[in-house]
């Protein structure tokens, strides 16, 4: 990771539609009452989900209703009547159209008297749901989010299956005429059954995918049946278009499968031709319906689709090997399972350590672009299911050593000529003998010759039957293990939320505030952060960085990503001067609402200018 860090910037790969201009801007102090309220963002918006509310300290709202977007989808406008004079809340949400995703945050402005002050709040401002949809835009990891995480693991499953099932059919399953052509066909029916299942799975998956987030944009059980949600989940997000696609590739899929027509046309000629293409088109519309199609990054998307395939070749290959060429296998003749067993893995063993290392490479750009430190990893929930699944890895990696390069080369030693010459039937004749002797045509069957062929073989026939048996439990071991990774990799999308530390949540209006001296090491810097007055609006920021010798570090880069913590505020990021005495940087921070927040400092310094060093600071803010 640290590498990756090196060479691509640390940036979220997924996007959200953000503020990036406000009109009133936060805690402004207006003479008179706005005409409208107006809010600009990152990406293109969906009218029916996104909205602006208007409220005032009692919680009741006093915009007119009539928020609309701009002709380009990127501004949000409501009106409001004649404010008198006091502070407002502004609260707003936003359902991406290019990502899907949902954000939301809240600010407040304030209108003076004709003397120039502004009314004391007479009580606290109003928190939880504003702006309706209940925890649709606090990215918490909930009961529905999780959920939705096990929807998409088995639709990612049952994707990876198909791939194996691809790869597996295209360039593993021997050609007629070599060792084990017999069992093309009584594989291909277990292929086209799974096959079916499979697809089945992805569509019912993405479905209940949909449904949920329509619950979980709407607040309540109402969303699984307002179409107005479906349609823009569906028609105004890029994701939802490829959502779709991955809906309609799979149910062709099946058609094909089902259709006596279409599945008599899919000839092992055509099937190698067509179903590559039909297996990247799937990963496709998988990879712009996630998070790398809306990533920032032009590598984001082909990453995670590289990421996909390679997933597909070695844990989809394991479980067609584990599920299906294994259980078809017991029932054939042992020397023929040998033989099977020492001519199609090695077929199976090269592109299977290929996509190890496309995995190898493709998973940690997929972290490093979310995760800033290492520590991450334990002191986060996405960090620990991510050092799981890491973990789950480094198993795989080595349980694909001991029988690649232990006992598949014992095996092939043991079936002698079989791994050089996998098409002498011959051999399995003898080594089928050695096993079964033909039934005796005389009393002397036994005897002479064939007792000392029997001896002779009996030997390398214990020892093929030994390798073969701990190749099988080791492989189907492996293929679960896979299975466990995928629903991993699931579980990390709602868990994204947790790598920026959370505090618990309390009265966002009775934080105490005041000066506030709070000092972090991040890699062996110490970093100091003083902040006055520590109340709502601006406050002056002094943050002091130290080498690990007590000296002062001098840093090129300094600045606050501000983020509140219970109201889910949109994410505001001021920069810091260097001041006078060496070391120190100031400058301001506006905190829109009374509450605690999260004050995570990005620092470059000179010293290590390649290296960005961060660390969190929770400080609260009082009326």
């Amino acid at each position: 990771m640290a590498l990756i860090a090196a060479v691509f910037p640390l940036t979220p790969a997924s996007a959200h539609a953000l503020p990036v201009s406000y009109d009133p801007p936060p805690n402004a102090a207006l003479t008179s009452s706005p005409a409208q309220i107006q809010i600009r963002f990152s990406e293109h918006l969906n009218a029916d989900i996104s909205r602006i509310v208007v409220v005032n300290p009692s919680n009741q709202r006093v915009d007119n209703g009539d928020m609309r977007l701009s002709a380009d989808q990127f501004t949000m406008t409501a009106s409001v009547p004649t404010l008198p004079a006091g502070t407002y809340v502004v609260a707003w949400r936003t359902h991406s159209a290019d990502d899907g995703h949902v954000a939301g945050g809240s600010y407040l402005f304030h209108i003076k008297r004709a003397d120039g002050t502004v009314p004391p709040l007479t009580g606290s401002l109003p928190s939880g749901d504003i702006v309706g949809g209940a925890g649709a835009a606090t990215n918490a990891l909930t009961g529905l989010s999780v959920a939705q995480a096990v929807a998409h693991a088995l639709a990612l499953i049952a994707l990876a299956v198909i791939l194996g099932l691809i790869f597996w059919s295209v360039f593993v399953a021997p050609r007629q005429g070599t060792l084990g052509a017999e069992l093309v066909d009584a594989n291909r029916a277990a292929f086209a059954q799974l096959g079916d299942i499979a697809l089945e799975v992805i569509i019912v998956a993405t479905i209940i995918e949909v449904a949920l987030q329509a619950v979980i944009l709407d607040g309540t059980g109402r969303g699984l049946i307002a179409w107005p949600i479906y349609r823009s989940i569906l028609f105004d997000s890029r994701q939802g278009i490829f959502l779709m696609l991955r809906v309609v590739v799979a149910a062709v899929g099946v058609l094909c499968l089902w259709v006596p027509q279409l599945r008599s046309s899919l000839t092992p000629r055509n099937v190698r031709r067509v179903l590559p293409i039909f297996g990247v088109s799937l990963a496709v519309a998988f990879v712009y319906s996630g998070h790398g199609g809306a990533g920032q990054q032009w590598w984001s998307a082909p990453n995670d689709l590289l990421h996909l395939l390679a997933n597909g070749v070695w844990l989809g290959g394991l479980c067609v090997l584990a599920f299906i060429i294994f259980p078809a296998l017991g029932a054939r003749p042992a020397a023929e399972r040998w033989g099977y067993l020492a001519t199609r893995l090695p077929a199976f063993g090269l592109p299977a350590l290929i996509a190890v290392a496309f995995i190898a490479v493709t998973g940690p750009l997929n972290a490093g672009v979310r995760m800033t430190s290492f520590s991450q990893l334990w002191t986060t929930a996405y960090g620990v299911v991510l050092s799981i699944k890491i973990l789950l890895f480094l198993v795989m990696v080595g349980i694909s050593y001991v029988h690649a390069f232990r006992l598949r080369p014992a095996l092939a030693a043991s079936v002698g000529e079989a791994p050089t010459n996998p098409t002498s039937q011959n051999w399995l004749r003898r080594q089928w003998l050695a096993l079964v002797p033909p039934a005796p045509h005389g009393t002397a069957a036994l005897a002479g010759a064939g007792e000392v062929a029997v001896a002779a073989a009996s030997s390398d026939v214990r020892a093929a039957g030994g390798y073969s048996q701990q190749i099988t439990r080791l492989i189907q071991f492996e293929a679960t293990i896979g299975l466990l990774i995928i629903g991993c990799a699931a579980l990390l999308s709602p868990l994204a939320s947790t790598l920026a530390p959370s505090i618990v949540a309390t009265n966002s209006f009775g934080a105490t505030g005041g000066n506030q001296t709070l000092t972090q090491t991040v890699d062996s810097l110490t970093v100091t952060l003083a902040i006055t007055p520590g109340r709502f609006g601006t406050n002056a920021v002094t943050i002091v960085v130290k080498n690990p010798n007590g000296s002062a570090a001098s840093a090129g880069t300094v600045f606050i990503v501000a983020t509140m913590e219970e109201m889910d505020m949109g994410v505001n990021t001021f920069n810091l001067t260097a001041a006078s005495q060496p070391g120190t940087y100031t400058g301001t921070v506006d905190l829109a609402m009374a509450g605690h927040w999260n004050l995570q400092t990005v620092i470059r310094t000179k010293e290590d200018p390649g290296n960005l060093h961060r660390t969190t600071f929770i400080v609260s803010a009082a009326f």
